[in-house]
């Protein structure tokens, strides 16, 4: 590795010039009229010398007088940081070493340093990136910038050390060995004298700058960071010079700002299913292990060198997180946090060679016992018969105490192999404190075994309840995917009363984890990982005969009992529920009140049985004053209203419990328990069931849940607003996975809709994009429905021979063609409102209006039709209204004040019934002709009063940017839509 920096002859005790990175550039790169080379250095500002450069050139010796060029001066320092030009009399081919020496310097002694160039023949990378060590860099650090930089995408990183510990250049060798880091040796301190040494903060911007340089037609992207980071980059000398750096070079600064660029990277849940990994693992560039990851914050700057997207299949998720905002010759800021979440292990753990599995230790000191409890599972066949032995080993003090435990195996297993067991020790620690216990299957007090902390202690306990109520729901499997309906559910919990909802995840969809991670977040949901399927196969149904497995229906009796002692101390009721499942009363407005009543007709009562009435969500009608939520997958609870009057041989009905008089509790009633139960008459308060596949006979109309739904809908839509894409108006933000694709395309089969599609190719963007736009909307646009296209042209004879389907047709309209391509877009509102009046208002029922230089490459269908559909601008989905670039200028009709506005949308697609879109055009087409009145046109042309009439006029769905891309961005799977390539200066050429 070596020094970076080089030494000329040493005058009056101390270096006269130090010469680092030499560029040669062409004229763009140094700003000069002709070509030359760069060479940074440092050099003694009180000397006054006049520098020449030597260049070795075609076996000859040639000496240019080189310019000296200050950019910034910090410290008055004797040293300063300064640019040499020189300029080039060879040609570029010939060009490798050059020398700095002073005129009065012996010419033969400066030390030539090989000129840095790129190889044109290869592709620029993606992201390289830039990191001055100029403080140690601790090995962890180390290990943990270089990961987050990797995943980021990295393809070179480039690190300029300047002092760093033994393990740390031990762990800079291994990165080497890799390939994709390379060392730069920027240990100035080894030429200057102590003295000195201040100058070695200001000499980090050299560093950058020198990768600047180094990588200027090598990468797209590129990251400046650094090892310290403490006031880097707001108040650090090294970044202010930095900055100066820039603003000669002609950059855009941004301010600074927090991008999440974390969800591109990586999270924890990732790290938590990747063993933990070395160094050693480190792999190339873009492949790092995941664990180092967690727990980064660091602060860096991106410069975006090239407009033009990479050639590469893949872009990296920097250029991803950075595409919508990111131009050529721009800084962005970054700050990048990857907090690791609140760990949520398995409660489900196996005992070794036991076939038993524990999940939780309480304390049990009720009807006067001194025991510890643990809720396990275990091989009924294996503990009935006593060949199963298990133990205790339980710390006090300082001792351990190792007690047999005796495993109580519920009679509900429904005849399955395994089944619950309460498995029971004695307390070994008396009244000192009790913290944890490990379960084994030896008595040795050295013994290996399953450790769990033990809760419900004596210390530990509330010493009152802390709400009335908290409901403890069946686990979740299969991949749930019930969105809308658990939503409900857990809002109409709330009203009812509860304070706490527990739930027991095996699996879910994404949109349910997201949804699930929202009410975590607020505190209402306890979400417990329950992941018994590892370890054994557990039944999908609740006997045995029904469907063969190991345990009792996903392991449901298990989770019951371990959520009543979980909140046996907490929560004066329990409610042991299903997620489909509601208990409602009729008489009274909440739990509360119910319970109360209950109680004082009822003295000592304290369970609570309620009967179970089906709503089939398959078998009947829906109510038609329920029908919002459309899009949202799952079932909306509100539109059933019918319900079974005759149970079937068993009424299964389910439970509210004190869970301090409980000991077993099964599905529908408690196994074990010192408490007075109550049935509840039918017309106190139902169970609500809503689920398929169930065939009822004689069925009610039951409107009691509708009571509830001014209040339900309000809280429902506040949970969608922060989860699922939608508005803060209710509307839906359409995208890939945030509708029901098989509700919306019953609902649109049922209606079968026509729709018809407008279209205008003038001039030269007639033969340009007309042909791909028709072929592919007759691939992909509303495929199976009746399609009408209104094509828009003004030379009929250059129509491209396109042969549509069966249900696609297309008509042809002839317009002048205006003289500005400015005009030509904003008079086609006036147009469509002509067309509208006319013809497509009496001819579909629904329409859209698309600019022809796009074309489809996805299925474009029914999910986004709507009364008002609106397009959301692909560059600005994820930007501040403040920088959405509207009509600003009070004198434009278009004008939309500072801070106003919620999306910026894209007149290339906008949409809806007929009669809304003629409302949108027509206000269009008045305000362009008041502008007109006023010598005055909109930034964006009709686009800008299209934004204008949206912030009015609030659309009734929204399409995200899937439906309108730009591959510029980048990468997109999910495109619907897509930008063409434009030639902007010839297009609109006449």
């Amino acid at each position: 590795m070596a020094n970076h920096w080089h030494k000329p002859e040493m005058l009056d005790g101390g270096p006269q010039a130090l010469s680092a990175s030499l560029k040669q550039h062409t004229v763009s790169d140094v700003k000069t009229s002709e070509g030359g080379i760069q060479i940074f250095a440092v050099i003694k500002w009180t000397s006054h010398e006049e520098y020449l450069c030597r260049l070795d050139c075609d076996n000859r010796v040639v000496f240019m007088d080189a310019q000296v060029k200050i950019f910034f001066s910090i410290h008055n320092f004797p040293y300063m940081l300064v640019d040499l030009h020189c300029h080039n009399p060879c040609t570029l081919a010939t060009v490798i070493k050059v020398a700095v020496t002073t005129k009065s310097q012996n010419m033969t002694q400066s030390s030539s340093v090989q000129i840095q160039s790129f190889n044109e023949s290869e592709s620029p990378r993606d992201l390289t990136v830039c990191i001055s060590a100029f403080s140690s860099y601790n090995r962890r650090q180390l290990l943990q910038h270089v990961s987050a930089y990797q995943h980021l995408g990295a393809e070179k990183i480039y690190i300029y050390q300047s002092e760093t510990s033994v393990e740390t250049q031990k762990m800079l060798a291994k990165f080497l060995e890799k390939g994709c880091v390379e060392v730069i040796n920027w240990k100035v301190d080894a030429i200057l004298r102590p003295a000195a040494t201040d100058l070695i903060q200001a000499l980090q911007w050299a560093a950058w700058r020198d990768c600047i340089y180094r990588n200027k037609r090598g990468s797209q992207n590129l990251i400046l960071a650094a090892s310290d980071q403490n006031g880097l980059f707001t108040k650090g000398y090294a970044w202010t010079g930095m900055l100066q750096v820039f603003r000669k070079e002609n950059f855009s600064i941004n301010d600074m700002e927090v991008r999440d660029c974390a969800r591109y990277v990586a999270t924890s849940d990732d790290a938590s299913r990747q063993e933990k990994s070395t160094e050693g693992a480190q792999a190339r560039c873009g492949d790092a292990p995941i664990m180092p990851l967690l727990r980064t914050n660091t602060t860096f700057a991106v410069l975006t060198l090239a407009a033009e997207p990479s050639t590469k299949k893949n872009l990296s998720p920097l250029a991803q997180c950075l595409g919508s905002t990111a131009s050529q010759e721009q800084v962005t800021f970054i700050q990048l946090r990857i907090e690791e979440k609140e760990k949520t292990s398995s409660l489900v753990k196996p005992v070794r060679d036991a076939q038993a599995l524990v999940v939780t230790a309480f304390y049990e000191d009720r009807q006067q016992k001194d025991l510890i409890l643990i809720t396990g599972i275990v091989k009924r066949s294996h503990y009935e018969k006593g060949q199963g032995a298990l133990y205790c080993h339980v710390p006090c003090g300082n001792a351990i105490h190792v007690r047999p435990i005796h495993a109580d195996i519920h009679g509900d297993h429904f005849d399955f192999p395994y089944g619950m067991a309460s498995l029971t020790c004695t307390n070994p620690c008396g009244s000192r404190a009790l913290t944890n216990v490990t379960v084994s299957t030896s008595s040795d007090r050295t013994s290996s075994g399953v450790t769990l902390t033990i809760h419900n202690t004596k210390d530990s306990r509330p010493p009152e309840p802390l709400w009335d109520f908290t409901v403890c729901t069946s686990t979740m499997f299969n991949n749930f995917s019930n969105v809308l309906q658990l939503i409900q559910s857990l809002e109409m919990y709330r009203l009812l009363g509860a304070r706490k909802v527990v739930i027991y995840k095996t699996s879910c969809s994404d949109q349910v984890q997201e949804v699930l991670d929202y009410y975590v977040k607020e505190g209402f949901v306890q979400l417990l990982e329950w992941t018994v399927n590892l370890y054994l196969n557990p039944s999908a149904s609740w006997s045995y005969k029904l469907h063969k497995g190991d345990l009792h229906y996903h392991g449901q009796i298990v989770a019951l009992n371990d959520c009543l002692y979980r909140n046996m101390y907490s929560s004066k009721y329990l409610v042991l529920i299903d997620q489909d499942e509601i208990i409602v009363p009729y008489k009274h407005n909440n739990w509360r009140d119910l319970i109360d009543s209950l109680r004082e007709v009822t003295p000592g009562a304290n369970i609570f049985r309620f009967s179970n009435r089906v709503f089939p969500t398959d078998m009947y009608d829906k109510d038609p004053g329920a029908l919002q939520w459309n899009d949202v997958p799952g079932v909306n609870v509100l539109q059933f209203v019918n319900r079974e009057t005759k149970l079937e041989w068993f009424d299964p009905k389910k439970m509210i419990v004190d869970p301090r008089i409980a000991y077993k509790a099964s599905v529908h009633y408690l196994t074990h328990h010192s408490g007075k139960v109550k049935e509840v008459d039918e017309w106190e308060a139902l169970m609500f069931h809503y689920k398929e596949h169930k065939v009822i006979s004689a069925p009610r109309n039951d409107l009691r849940l509708l009571d509830y739904k001014a209040e339900l809908s309000v809280n429902v839509n506040q949970v969608l607003s922060q989860t699922l894409r939608r508005t803060h108006w209710n509307a839906p933000i359409i995208g890939e996975g945030t509708f029901n694709r098989e509700v919306v395309q019953n609902h649109f089969t049922k209606e079968n809709p026509t729709i018809g599609l407008t279209v205008f190719a003038i001039g030269k963007y007639l033969d340009a994009y007309l042909e791909k736009f028709l072929l592919t909307a007759e691939m992909y646009f509303m495929k199976g429905y009746r399609v009408i296209v209104y094509v828009i042209v003004d030379d009929p004879t250059r129509l491209p021979y396109v042969e549509f389907g069966l249900k696609h047709s297309y008509k042809v309209f002839r317009i002048l063609k205006e003289d500005r391509w400015q005009d030509i877009s904003m008079m086609r509102m006036k147009t469509l409102s002509d067309l509208l009046k006319k013809y497509i208002q009496y001819e579909v029922d629904y329409v859209f209006c698309m600019d022809v230089d796009q074309y489809f490459l996805a299925p474009y269908s029914v999910e986004t039709l709507g009364d008002l559909v609106a397009q959301v601008q692909a560059w600005f989905f994820h930007e501040n209204n403040y920088k959405f670039t509207y009509e600003r200028r009070p004198q434009s009709t278009a004008y939309i004040a500072d801070g106003m506005g919620d999306y910026y949308y894209h007149a290339a697609v906008f949409g809806g019934r007929p009669l809304k879109v003629l409302e949108l055009v027509d206000f269009c087409f008045q305000n362009i002709v008041e502008d007109k009145k006023k010598n005055i046109e909109a930034i964006w042309h009709d686009e800008s009063h299209l934004n204008k009439y949206f912030l009015l006029n609030k659309p009734t769905k929204i399409l995200n940017p899937d439906y309108c891309w730009d591959y510029n961005i980048a990468r997109n799977s999910n495109a619907k839509l897509a930008w063409a390539t434009k030639d902007y200066a010839n297009l609109r050429q006449k």
